[in-house]
């Protein structure tokens, strides 16, 4: 069998492109976090940032901390923002593994014509939101998972696509990519993503829908709301930092944060 297997994209830019650097990397981001919720098994989804690991790798690895450890087999649906190709509604890949330096993973594929999801390997080849979330997972699982990956387009009805994935992803655990606010002063920025976050815990679409410069992830967001609501979910900020952290750039910053939703 000829399986379809999408190569890294980002690997050597993003995060290192060699398998012991980026081990190192990992076990050091993990170090310097813990878990701060009690109950791991009913985590039901993460929002977490995808920019390179310099600037958010830490704050990522506080969200995928808080995961439940010891799942045999489980999966996850990524879902993020395409930042290179232009298309309505949503696209899954359509390979059958995605490869990083940390081996490959298996990935299953989906299309759906009733809420325009298509299955299509060119607009995730170039794309790092959902590509840097995979080592996280690698390193907590050790390959031993599944997972979807969605990107989000224009002409999303985020209310049918969190039918949709609640009904064909019900035991799944949902990561979201996002990063929040792009290039205010960090003390701007601070404010701003502080409105955000509480947004994303408050399940407030119109804030996210009208808001400028707010979350590039959004469409996502408001995917993940509808989830919590139809599942009556609960928000919770586990990590928030800005790209000024690691730059020393104060002048124009990202925010990033790690959220996790739970069953109540």
């Amino acid at each position: 069998m000829n399986n379809k297997i999408r190569q890294p994209a980002v690997a050597g830019s993003f995060y290192p492109g060699n398998h012991k650097e980026l081990a190192l990397m990992l076990r050091e981001f993990f170090q310097k976090t813990k878990k701060t919720f009690p109950a791991p098994e009913k985590i039901k989804a993460l929002v977490v940032p995808h920019a390179g690991y310099v600037y958010s790798g830490q704050t990522a690895a506080w969200g995928y901390r808080q995961l439940p450890t010891g799942l045999e087999n489980p999966h996850f649906v990524l879902i993020g923002p395409s930042h290179f190709s232009a298309f309505s509604g949503l696209v899954c890949s359509n390979a059958d593994y995605w490869q990083t330096p940390m081996g490959k993973v298996e990935h299953k594929t989906i299309d759906d014509k009733k809420i325009k999801i298509m299955a299509d390997s060119q607009p995730h080849q170039p794309e790092h939101s959902l590509e840097v979330q995979l080592p996280f997972l690698q390193f907590v699982y050790q390959n031993h998972f599944r997972f979807t990956a969605f990107l989000t387009g224009y002409s999303l009805n985020s209310e049918k696509a969190g039918e949709f994935f609640w009904e064909k992803y019900p035991e799944s655990i949902f990561v979201f990519s996002s990063d929040l606010s792009h290039y205010l002063p960090d003390e701007e920025a601070r404010k701003k993503d502080k409105k955000t976050i509480r947004a994303i815990i408050d399940q407030d679409k119109n804030y996210l829908s009208a808001e400028d410069n707010s979350a590039c992830g959004r469409e996502g967001l408001l995917i993940l709301i509808e989830l919590a609501k139809i599942n009556h979910w609960q928000g919770r900020l586990v990590y928030y930092d800005t790209s000024a952290t690691a730059s020393g750039d104060r002048s124009g910053v990202v925010g990033y944060s790690s959220v996790i939703f739970y069953e109540i």
